[in-house]
């Protein structure tokens, strides 16, 4: 691995956020369910290769990277680790984690019962989510679950940061032998079944950890390993899709995953050279946080409802479908964050954990 020399992979990993985030919407435009994907040509057959492995396949790396990118920029810049730095960093993640986490969870709360009242005066009848709320405790709702699903991943990442005194004492003596555990929880589909302790954030956030704690430049280190990973990662990629057992392909997409996380980020040092388009990207990236919480909440669920509707009973529909769903909603969510950047940047800054605050003041 080569040590850190200088700063830009910053931008590197910065220029990736946005379209992992496109890859998060996509994974929840179609069921959570794996479909059986024939490898023929036959136009349903074509869809599901597709629409499988964007979504159900190729999608699992992306929470693995935003994982993987807050451990090693947690202790990248950290001259020394110890209680006053650690509690400094507790006190930061209150602001850029949980306030925001808890913001998101009670505002969909509150969406819920906002609609659900409307519907019942309009006799449309109560829904899943509002029974989901009176039928289960506050822990339930604001941890185990949570309630809006997606925000697992800061749940999980909360729970990282709080760890980070273990990973410090395991690198520190065992060094790169110390993600072995959690590389083997992950491969074998071993989970802990605590809330905020997955196999995934473990494994990844540890990654980072590990590489920010000994100055790795990690851009640097995945673009030279890229080329030899690119093959192995197809041929996971097409064992899994090939698969008829459920427990044969999650060990193949969790090989898969561990291969394309690099991949990634050696293909963010290449996006970083192209001029115009990183620019935009890594405007785009400030938009990430509110995106992943804003797009489930109602948002994606009522499109792929709309679109359900339409009076098309043909393969194209899927195809028009598939890909206007994600889009629709990213437009949306985008509308969304500027009209709140523009008039409520308070507000946007308290559901964004402050990500936004130095884009604001910038342009005041």
């Amino acid at each position: 691995m080569k040590r850190l020399t200088r700063d830009p992979e910053f931008s590197a990993l910065e220029v990736l956020r946005f379209p992992l985030m496109i890859l998060v919407v996509f994974i929840h435009t179609i069921p959570s369910e794996l479909y059986t994907v024939r490898l023929n040509l036959t136009a349903n057959n074509l869809y599901l290769l597709v629409s499988e492995s964007i979504s159900h396949y190729v999608g699992r790396t992306a929470v693995p990277c935003f994982f993987l990118f807050s451990g090693y920029f947690f202790f990248l810049k950290m001259k020394d680790y110890n209680l006053t730095s650690y509690l400094k960093q507790l006190s930061k993640r209150s602001k850029t984690l949980l306030l925001p986490y808890l913001a998101w969870n009670c505002l969909f709360i509150v969406a819920a019962l906002l609609k659900n009242t409307l519907f019942l005066k309009l006799n449309i009848g109560e829904d899943e989510i509002l029974r989901t709320i009176n039928n289960t405790s506050i822990y339930q709702l604001l941890w185990a679950g949570p309630i809006l699903f997606p925000l697992w991943y800061l749940r999980d990442l909360l729970c990282m940061v709080l760890l980070t005194p273990v990973f410090y004492i395991v690198f520190r003596y065992a060094k790169a032998w110390g993600l072995l555990p959690f590389a083997l929880a992950y491969l074998l589909v071993w989970e802990s079944g605590v809330p905020g302790l997955g196999a995934v954030s473990l494994l990844f956030f540890g990654i980072g950890a590990y590489m920010g704690l000994y100055k790795f430049d990690i851009v640097s280190t995945c673009s030279t390993l890229s080329s030899y990973l690119i093959l192995p990662a197809i041929a996971l990629l097409i064992a899994a899709l090939a698969a008829r057992s459920i427990h044969q392909t999650e060990y193949l997409i969790r090989a898969f995953v561990v291969l394309g996380v690099p991949l990634w980020i050696s293909l963010g040092a290449y996006l970083i050279k192209c001029g115009k388009l990183s620019r935009h990207l890594l405007t785009l990236s400030q938009t990430v946080f509110f995106i992943y919480a804003l797009h489930e909440l109602y948002i994606i669920n009522w499109l792929k409802g709309a679109f359900s509707r339409l009076p098309i009973d043909h393969i194209a529909a899927k195809w028009i479908s598939y890909f206007s769903i994600p889009t629709i909603c990213l437009l949306i969510c985008l509308c969304m964050y500027r009209l709140l950047r523009n008039y409520f940047p308070g507000i946007l800054a308290i559901l964004s954990g402050g990500r936004v605050t130095h884009q604001i003041e910038n342009r005041q």
